[in-house]
């Protein structure tokens, strides 16, 4: 019966053979040439040292690279695990979020979309999409301060009908006076209401049922 040695990883040793292997090889034609070398055109000491500080380079070189990526590695799950720590202290905190998606609920009457203007603006077209991607409402303001702006969206659609519960998204598209695009990014402020892992990254839970990665945040506010 075979016994698998305690702390044994087949990976690692996998690896490691066939380090192993491939300087046994080189080292066997290293000796076969030097066997059946012309007696009368030997090679050179010259040749032969060459030969051997080019295998010395690729086997240190083959080194350090196992040893980068051993480092990469453990640096990786450094980071992750600090990142999910991180996450839990943003649990019942506000936080100010990149990302079109929003939920509505009629309960609440209405629902505050936000955006912010990298300048001022002389025509802003603000436009709700239903998550089948159709247009549902659509509201345009003129001379819109550079910043944060916001408004409430009451549940109704363009056509004066109601568009009900359900996940929504918002767009924004900004023009200064001389009709050149001004840059425009959509955000949402939530309430953290709990941390969900998946695949070793953390997603915060909001009040609202929506998930939230930890790199969207953009800011943590003041309840």
């Amino acid at each position: 019966m075979q016994v698998t040695p305690v702390g044994y990883n087949a990976q690692e040793a996998g690896a490691e053979k066939k380090s192993v292997t491939e300087k046994d090889t080189f080292l066997q034609l290293l000796v076969t040439q030097m066997k059946y070398q012309d007696p009368l055109n030997p090679m050179s000491n010259t040749e032969f040292s060459a030969q051997l500080a080019e295998f010395s380079q690729l086997e240190e070189l083959a080194n350090m690279n196992k040893s980068l990526t051993e480092s990469i590695e453990t640096n990786l799950i450094i980071s992750q695990s600090i990142n999910n720590s991180m996450a839990t202290t943003l649990i019942g905190k506000k936080v100010k979020t990149s990302g079109s998606e929003f939920s509505f609920k009629s309960e609440n009457g209405s629902k505050e979309l936000s955006f912010n203007l990298e300048s001022a603006a002389a025509k802003v077209s603000i436009d709700v999409y239903d998550e089948n991607g159709n247009l549902v409402y659509t509201v345009d303001r003129t001379n819109v301060a550079q910043g944060d702006s916001s408004f409430f969206w009451d549940g109704y659609m363009s056509d004066g009908s109601y568009a009900g519960d359900g996940t929504y998204s918002l767009e924004v598209t900004a023009l200064d006076s001389e009709e050149n695009a001004v840059k425009s990014t959509v955000f949402n402020v939530y309430r953290i209401t709990g941390v969900k892992y998946s695949d070793g990254s953390a997603n915060l839970m909001t009040d609202e049922n929506i998930l939230v990665k930890l790199g969207d945040v953009l800011e943590i506010l003041q309840n």
